[in-house]
């Protein structure tokens, strides 16, 4: 809901590459690493996986118009 309010009043792409940013730090929290010194703890998994279910769901949200707009365009083809 958020990302799709941010959305109006901002450009849609910009908003979209910054959930797109925010997946990639989740997928990072998600699967910690032992080459950054990340210690293996239950909780970062959770916070990376919150993360990830916000930032993915905002990056629906807000590219469906994109995606209506895209289909709707006079030069559409469908090859």
């Amino acid at each position: 809901m958020l990302a799709a309010a941010l959305g109006r009043c901002m450009d849609r792409r910009l908003v979209i590459v910054g959930l797109y940013f925010s997946v990639g730090i989740a997928n990072f929290l998600s699967g910690p690493s032992l080459w950054f010194s990340m210690p293996d703890q239950v909780y970062l998994i959770l916070i990376g996986q919150s993360i990830l279910g916000v930032a993915t769901g905002g990056i629906f949200s807000t590219m469906y118009p994109e995606i209506i707009a895209g289909v709707d365009a006079e030069e559409f083809t469908t090859r």
